[in-house]
Formats: structure tokens, C-alpha cells, sequence
């Protein structure tokens, strides 16, 4: 299963840095890797770019951006793209998320290229057994959408950090993904926008009968 992230549009200015605080931008999604355990796939350090940013805009036939490796912190350069696999040029219309109508058009244009955002552009591979991919498969046909979880963490100031570092969770947010095309036969992979909101525990225990701790998200997903 490969799961990709892109961005974070149409920051809220409380999620935007303040008084030089060092933040961590996280999407997390929880994939089964068995009717009873389950894995909590991060796309990574999502970095902040502010608004205006002179930066293609990805639904126009423009060169691809490369992605990048999700576990790829602390590394730069060419080293940390993965080979063969980028950020490739859509039309709106095609996508399978929330916002995809023409009535939308304006808005995304507009978040995409005059507003600041939260950018991971990030690749990640989940092998799923086949008893995963049942359980994961029954879940879809229950939920029909699927949580991914986006947070800020803001890291202690310091000079040194190790793995008891203090952090704290702030900006919560979640999108509910339909993962629902993905039960029906010949279809692989879905791709679109969907819609942040405010995260809310008890809906997500209502909607997706668990507790998840792990994500408007652009991205897209393939496997089941």
C-alpha cells in the first residue's frame, strides 16, 4: 500500500509560527497490519512555506515535483527524492476528494499559490499481508472514510534534545478520506483534496469505532 501526501493549503493563522517557535508538521494515517494491530504511517516533517510563494501551480501541465522519502529528516539534497516518483500535474475534475467541483476551483487556486501552506510531498509503503488487507478492506466497507490525523507539535526550546523531548500538540485537525472506490473491482489508487476539520475525539470514536492518535490535506492512495 503507498500512501502519498502533498500539502496543507489555506493555513488558519494560529497554525502559522510565532514568538520563533520550532514546530513539527504532522499527517498521520493508521493502517491495520492485522485484525488486532495496527501501524501509524507518518508523511513526515511537513515544512511551512509562507505566502506569496513563487511556486508552480501543480494542477497546470508544469514539470513534476520530486517526492520525498517520509523518513527522510535530517537529510537534504538529492538523496532524500525518490527516484521515479513526483508530484504529478492533475486537473481538479478528475480527483476523487471533498473539493473537486467547479464551484471549488477558484478557492484552490487561490490557497495554492497566494497562501501560505504546510508542504511534505512525501511517499510511503506499507506491505500489507493478505489478512491485513481483508481487515483493512471489511473496515472500508463499515467507515467508508478513513481518518488522517494532521497536528502541530511544538518542540522545547534548547540546546539539547533527546528522546525524552518535551513537546506538546497543538492545531489538531482531521480529514476524512473516502476510501470507498477503492472496494470496487479495477480500481488501485484514488487522488484528491479533502477537508480539514477541527478534530472532535468522540466523533472519531463514532465514526471509525476505535481511538485513532496519529491529518485542507492533498495526496493520494493506492493498495486495497
Amino acid at each position: 500500500m503507498t500512501i502519498r501526501v502533498d500539502s496543507l493549503y489555506s493555513l488558519p493563522e494560529t497554525w502559522q509560527p510565532s514568538n520563533n517557535a520550532t514546530h513539527n508538521y504532522n499527517a498521520i494515517m493508521t493502517v491495520p497490519l492485522s485484525d488486532a494491530v495496527d501501524v501509524s504511517v507518518n508523511a513526515g516533517a511537513g515544512s511551512i512555506r509562507p505566502a506569496p510563494e513563487k511556486n508552480m501551480d501543480i494542477s497546470s501541465p508544469q514539470k513534476a515535483i520530486p517526492r520525498r522519502y517520509a523518513s527522510c529528516n535530517g537529510l537534504s539534497g538529492a538523496v532524500v527524492h525518490i527516484p521515479g516518483s513526483s508530484v504529478e500535474p492533475y486537473q481538479y475534475e478528475e480527483e476523487d476528494g471533498d473539493i473537486r467541483g467547479k464551484e471549488h476551483h477558484s478557492f484552490r487556486k487561490e490557497a495554492e499559490t497566494d497562501k501560505a501552506r504546510v508542504t511534505w510531498n512525501s511517499e510511503r509503503n506499507v506491505f500489507l499481508l493478505p489478512s491485513a488487507t481483508e481487515t483493512l478492506q471489511e473496515r472500508i466497507s463499515k467507515c467508508r472514510a478513513w481518518p488522517m490525523e494532521i497536528f502541530r507539535s511544538s518542540l522545547s526550546s534548547g540546546a539539547k534534545k533527546g528522546k525524552d523531548d518535551d513537546t506538546s500538540t497543538s492545531c489538531h485537525g482531521i480529514a476524512w478520506i473516502n476510501l470507498a472506490p477503492l472496494l470496487y473491482p479495477g480500481v488501485t489508487r484514488i487522488k484528491g483534496a479533502a477537508l480539514v476539520h477541527p478534530y472532535i475525539e468522540s466523533e472519531v470514536l463514532e465514526r471509525t469505532k476505535k481511538t485513532t492518535r496519529s491529518g485542507t490535506v492533498s495526496g493520494e492512495e493506492s493498495g486495497a
